[in-house]
């Protein structure tokens, strides 16, 4: 009887224990995230016009769609840091650097994006194509390459295009000297994307 009780309560022991092991907490490694911004200063010496632009949201497939930071050591290869992550997906990061980016132009009278609903003069439509790091030997870089369609509103023509590729190069592999690259890269892409939207309107 006496050996019976004490099976009972070794068995007992042995299930707290298990079971103290399976909901025990387990520790998750850190995200860490990361945000674009513009220095992009205003500029005067650009001719002020009576015209206004809609930017909208632009456009991404995937992993470009997502907070994913994706890097690739071989042209066809696409990976993603596990640990690091843009703030935001990337379409909903990069809308509202290029609203700024024009607005300091002041070459419109008014420039708006997605979600706002205005008649405006023209839109502007982009597509993500690439925006990654890419690694080669010990080198890395980062690549974004940025199609832009500028659109006459009354007509709904397309009245210009422009593919936009940018390479800045990184100080080594890790994710955060990618982020200071993306920064350098973006500016010059929002430049670019400027002089493509005042030469056209």
């Amino acid at each position: 009887m006496f050996r019976k009780i004490l099976q009972k309560l070794s068995i007992i022991a042995t299930l707290a224990l298990l079971t103290q092991g399976c909901f025990s907490p387990v520790s998750l490694p850190e995200i860490h995230r990361y945000q674009l911004t513009t220095n992009s200063a205003a500029c005067n010496s650009i001719p002020k016009t009576a015209r206004t632009l809609f930017i909208s949201l632009p456009h991404a497939t995937a992993p470009y769609n997502t907070t994913q930071m994706v890097y690739s050591q071989t042209p066809n290869e696409i990976c993603w840091f596990a640990e690091n992550r843009w703030v935001t997906p990337l379409p909903q990061m990069t809308l509202p650097l290029m609203i700024q980016s024009i607005r300091n132009t002041h070459h419109f009278k008014a420039v708006v994006g997605f979600p706002t609903v205005a008649n405006t003069d023209y839109r502007l439509e982009t597509s993500l194509i690439t925006f990654k790091q890419e690694f080669c030997g010990q080198k890395s870089r980062v690549h974004i390459i940025l199609d832009a369609a500028l659109i006459l509103a009354k007509t709904q023509q397309i009245i210009a295009t422009r593919r936009i590729e940018v390479i800045a190069p990184a100080s080594c592999k890790a994710p955060q000297a990618g982020v200071a690259a993306y920064q350098c890269a973006f500016n010059k892409v929002l430049r670019q994307l400027n002089w493509f939207t005042i030469r056209n309107t």
